[in-house]
């Protein structure tokens, strides 16, 4: 039982296809399940996100409050 030339090439083509999506599928399922570099880039993203805020704070700083005068 053999398959025209057409269709072998197209069922290769297919089988090629399908093995490079379930490798991408393979890397983003193993990226998800990976606990511990998932908490660290999102342990990162937060001080990012802290520095920011902490600096922009410091170059809103308040006026020094006046002294009263003497009595």
């Amino acid at each position: 039982m053999s398959t025209p030339s057409g269709n072998g090439d197209q069922t290769r083509r297919d089988i090629q296809q399908t093995r490079a999506e379930l490798g991408e599928t393979v890397a983003a399922l193993t990226a998800k399940a990976d606990v511990k570099t998932r908490a660290r880039s999102k342990a990162t993203t937060a001080v990012g996100g802290l520095r920011g805020r902490v600096t922009e704070a410091g170059s809103r700083r308040r006026p020094e409050p006046r002294s009263s005068p003497a009595r």
